[in-house]
C-alpha cells in the first residue's frame, strides 16, 4: 500500500528543536545553583562588566546556605516559599523535567519567575528562553527581550545571543519599551539591595 508522508512545517521543526535544546538547557542548570556557590568567589556578579547599555547587574538577594541543607523536596518547596531564589530555581527545575513532581511548564516558570526577579541570572534566561517559545507562559517576545536583556547584564552567554535574536524579530518600539523596563527593574531592585546586609559566610 501507498506511504503518506507528512511534511512538517519548518516553523514545527523549529519549535520542536527549540524545546529540546530549553530541556538540555534545564537538565544542565539543575545543579548550577549549588556549583555556583562553591566555584564563584563572592560579589563576582558586581565585578562582571555590562554590555546593555543603561543596564547594570544586580546581585541576586543575599541567600541563606540553607538550599545546601534540604534534603527532600517538601524541605526545598519550604525555603522556596521562604524567598530563597536557589531553592525557588530548584523548584522550577523539579516542575520542568517532572524530578520528583508531576511535569508542569507553567508552575515550573511561576517558580523561575520568583527567582528572576530576585536576580538569579540562570533564572533569567529561562524566562527569556520561556517566553520565547511560550512554554509554561504565553508567548510573547518583548516580555523574552526583557528578561534576555537582564541575563544578558549578568553575563549569561546564552541570554546575550537571545537579546541579538530577539532585536531582529522585534519591533523598534518594542524593544526600546523592553529595554526602558529592563532599566527601571535594575534601578528597583538595585535601590532595594542597597537596604540588604551582605550575607555573611
Amino acid at each position: 500500500h501507498d506511504t503518506h508522508n507528512i511534511p512538517l512545517q519548518r516553523s514545527h521543526v523549529l519549535l520542536l528543536i527549540a524545546v529540546a535544546a530549553l530541556i538540555a538547557l534545564v537538565l544542565g542548570y539543575l545543579l548550577a545553583p549549588w556549583l555556583e556557590r562553591f566555584f564563584t568567589p563572592p560579589r563576582l556578579a558586581a565585578q562582571v562588566p555590562i554590555e546593555q547599555p543603561g543596564l547594570k547587574t544586580v546581585a541576586p538577594k543575599p541567600a541563606a546556605r540553607a538550599p545546601l541543607s534540604a534534603t527532600t523536596l517538601d524541605q526545598m518547596r519550604k525555603l522556596a516559599e521562604d524567598g530563597d531564589p536557589s531553592a525557588q530555581f530548584s523548584m522550577g527545575t523539579h516542575y520542568a523535567i517532572g524530578d520528583g513532581v508531576k511535569l508542569d511548564s507553567a508552575e515550573a516558570a511561576r517558580w523561575f519567575t520568583k527567582a528572576a526577579d530576585q536576580g538569579h541570572v540562570l533564572a533569567q534566561d529561562l524566562m527569556g528562553a520561556y517566553y520565547e517559545v511560550g512554554r509554561g507562559v504565553p508567548k510573547d517576545l518583548r516580555k523574552a527581550y526583557f528578561w534576555s536583556l537582564l541575563g544578558s547584564a549578568g553575563n549569561s552567554q546564552t541570554s546575550k545571543h537571545r537579546v541579538v535574536t530577539l532585536a531582529a524579530s522585534l519591533a523598534q518600539a518594542d524593544v526600546e519599551a523592553a529595554r526602558k523596563d529592563a532599566e527601571e527593574w535594575t534601578h528597583q531592585h538595585s535601590t532595594a539591595a542597597k537596604s540588604v546586609a551582605p550575607a555573611t559566610p
